[in-house]
């Protein structure tokens, strides 16, 4: 799950339903965001979606048939799904990595101690692995939490804890794990992935504009 196509409004953007509905209008959301669409065609696929589903007499498995046929005939092709799936990376290595991991540890925690602050950032497996991998979890929890399941179930609390352990299980990993390709200024790491992040959100709210 992309995280622009989790965060942008969808469901508020088109007409409600009959309340019998609205778990297949959630469910239509879902299918939607999935399919590597722009913005603009997402909406009009929830149009199409809610404009069927006024019908509160709407066949579940008919409508979701006929929805996945329509998606799959206006579905960009695999290599264009996966980019834009993983459009969100550069924005994720910037919060998570740049500010959360290298500037939390090698800045405030050395200020609010009173110690000097390290200048460098290790480039290597270790900071590599722990990326990659809370990148996997957050989207495997962003797309769990798209299919809006009910907040008041076991299942949905065991799956938080096991997404925190598995968070967890990584740091430790990483941080168990030794070699160092290279070394970057800190100054420089922030100012290169603060770049690239502003730079992938421009481009892709103007490519999907032009579409």
């Amino acid at each position: 799950m992309n995280s622009f196509n989790y965060f942008r409004p969808l469901l508020s953007k088109v007409q409600g339903v009959p309340s019998k509905n609205q778990r297949l209008l959630i469910w239509a959301g879902f299918q939607v965001r999935q399919a590597g669409l722009t913005y603009k065609q997402q909406i009009e696929c929830m149009e199409k979606a809610s404009h069927q589903l006024q019908d509160d007499q709407q066949a579940q498995d008919g409508f979701k048939s006929d929805f996945k046929a329509y998606l799959n005939s206006i579905k960009p092709d695999k290599i264009t799904c996966f980019l834009r799936e993983v459009s969100d990376f550069p924005l994720f290595l910037f919060i998570y990595t740049t500010l959360i991991n290298v500037v939390y540890n090698q800045v405030l925690i050395p200020v609010s101690q009173q110690e000097p602050i390290m200048q460098t950032v290790l480039i290597g497996w270790s900071l590599c692995l722990q990326t990659i991998v809370v990148y996997l979890i957050y989207k495997g929890l962003l797309t769990y939490m798209a299919t809006d399941p009910k907040r008041s179930t076991l299942g949905f609390w065991l799956i938080l804890m096991v997404c925190f352990g598995l968070y967890l299980g990584s740091i430790y990993i990483s941080n168990h794990v030794e070699g160092t390709w290279f070394s970057c200024p800190l100054w420089l790491w922030v100012l290169l992935t603060m770049a690239w992040a502003v730079f992938s959100v421009i481009w892709m709210r103007k490519k999907e504009e032009s579409i």
